[in-house]
């Protein structure tokens, strides 16, 4: 076993050497304190410490706060790391997941699964995707007992809409759920998917889906006292046929993922109860 090596005793008399070292930020900087007048109070500071300050001097237009570093490291003794901006700011610089749906919405399906308590204390789990470019609602199914077999089996009869061109996506995004086998994700692979998994956990990295969970509940599910697997979803299905075609959207400019006939603007105006009268939907009747 090598010995360890020593450390040189400290030398309050040893030569000292700085590396100047300034930030400047854009939107937070006072004008009187610029990147000229950090590097002139630097080299002040360092002549009165007695230290030798070497020519190279490092400028990084990140935050306000400035630091003197001695042999390449700053004052609390961690090194440099210019390139790298502080925590808060990271999120504005870097890609984010906001920034991944705005490049990519185009061509992302999303997917997740939620439970459902029944009126005899079942639980029933749900799967569905939604198309992130028009918002769509494809209902895959409902099962009591979401096993792997049955979770792949949803994925083919999906991967069906996408060899026919009905859901033209590239890129399937879900959380890491343990319900989702590696048989799930090979099926939209051979399909010529990629498949885009969610930090753990972070919802918000799969808003869509969680923003429509968030509708169906309200809207929906927590006025109705589900019995089984059969009501749940014709429920559902009802449901997601009236979110595509009649519930607006203000993304979508208060229109629906499914694009209709427009209603005219003059006539009698009609309600139209779905689910029983649980949802209103209200049209102009089409002229005779």
């Amino acid at each position: 076993m090598a010995a360890r090596r020593k450390r040189a005793p400290y030398n309050p008399t040893a030569e000292r050497r700085a590396v100047l070292y300034a930030r400047y930020s854009s939107d937070m900087q006072r004008d009187s304190w610029s990147i000229d007048a950090q590097v002139s109070d630097l080299r002040t500071h360092c002549q009165r410490m007695g230290w030798t300050v070497l020519d190279d001097v490092c400028i990084d237009e990140a935050i306000t706060w400035f630091g003197i570093g001695c042999c390449g490291r700053s004052p609390n003794g961690c090194p440099f790391r210019p390139a790298q901006p502080p925590a808060p700011q990271r999120s504005r610089h870097g890609d984010t997941w906001r920034t991944f749906f705005q490049h990519y919405q185009e061509q992302a399906l999303a997917c997740d699964l939620f439970q459902v308590e029944t009126a005899l204390l079942r639980t029933i789990v749900v799967l569905f995707f939604i198309e992130v470019r028009t918002r769509r609602v494809v209902l895959a199914g409902c099962t009591q007992h979401p096993t792997a077999a049955w979770v792949t089996q949803q994925a083919r009869q999906v991967s069906w809409h996408i060899q026919e061109g009905s859901l033209p996506v590239t890129i399937l995004l879900h959380d890491r759920d343990g319900k989702f086998p590696p048989g799930f994700d090979q099926v939209f692979r051979s399909e010529g998917l990629s498949i885009a998994r969610t930090p753990p956990p972070c919802p918000q990295a799969n808003c869509y889906v969680e923003r429509w969970i968030g509708s169906a509940r309200p809207e929906c599910l927590d006025h109705l006292l589900i019995l089984n697997v059969r009501h749940l979803l014709r429920v559902l299905t009802t449901y997601a046929d009236f979110y595509n075609e009649r519930r607006p959207h203000q993304s979508l400019g208060q229109q629906g993922p499914i694009a209709l006939l427009h209603s005219p603007s003059e006539g009698p105006i009609h309600r139209h109860d779905v689910l029983g009268g649980i949802i209103h939907h209200y049209e102009r009747a089409q002229a005779a």
